[in-house]
């Protein structure tokens, strides 16, 4: 018996997802899995008027298309650029300084 053909993998930094529901709308969840943030992330989008729902399921829960999901993700990156200076997703795992230190490094600098 031969081996089956090796399978091809996307790009490992690449999240390849399709909607559960035969709509092609995506749960919280799913929107959060598709760019890898939390669930509570995408909550906090919505309240801040970031993300807006494109329909609600069958509970009321709000859904959204992956297209708009990606779009936020876009914005909140490019908000974090041009207002502080830093993409907001290489920050995620980095601990941040003490105030201190930070403090420090302005007096040393000035």
């Amino acid at each position: 018996m031969c081996p089956p053909p090796p399978v091809k993998r996307p790009d490992p930094g690449r999240v390849i997802m399709t909607a559960s529901r035969p709509d092609g709308y995506l749960t919280t969840r799913e929107a959060a899995a598709l760019i890898r943030v939390s669930r509570e992330t995408i909550s906090a989008w919505r309240r801040l008027g970031i993300l807006m729902p494109q329909g609600l399921d069958e509970r009321g829960y709000p859904l959204h298309t992956a297209e708009a999901v990606q779009a936020a993700e876009e914005r909140v990156r490019l908000n974090g650029l041009a207002k502080g200076g830093y993409d907001p997703r290489r920050l995620r795992g980095r601990p941040r300084e003490p105030e201190a230190t930070q403090a420090e490094e302005r007096q040393i600098a000035a």
